[in-house]
């Protein structure tokens, strides 16, 4: 459970932070319009943060069918899907950093 509780709190953060500031944003500007731009040195969407959004979005979904499925009771199949998905999450970062798929390719076009 206190797995479950590391991810949620990470989780919940970045969502309500990330929802508070465009919401925030949005207020101030009206709509708002996130770039993908290749020509720029840094862009506004890197494959970083398509890699976070998805393995969020995939331990999110894990958490949302096993936990009805085990009658709302933590097992060790609970953990273990929490622990591959934070490990693959982990090597897909590092294989990103350390260009290994090359650069010539990003996720939003495929």
């Amino acid at each position: 459970m206190a797995l479950s509780a590391c991810y949620s709190g990470c989780i919940s953060n970045v969502l309500i932070g990330l929802g508070i500031a465009f919401a925030v944003d949005v207020a101030k500007h009206g709509t708002i319009f996130l770039t993908v731009s290749t020509e720029s040195p840094e862009p506004a969407l890197t494959n970083m943060s398509f890699v976070g959004f998805f393995f969020i979005l995939f331990g999110l979904l894990w958490i949302l069918i096993t936990v009805p499925a085990f009658q709302f009771r933590y097992t060790k199949i609970n953990s273990i899907g929490l622990i591959v998905i934070y490990v693959a999450f982990i090597v897909v970062s590092a294989l990103l950093l350390f260009d290994v798929f090359g650069t010539d390719w990003v996720l939003w076009e495929l």
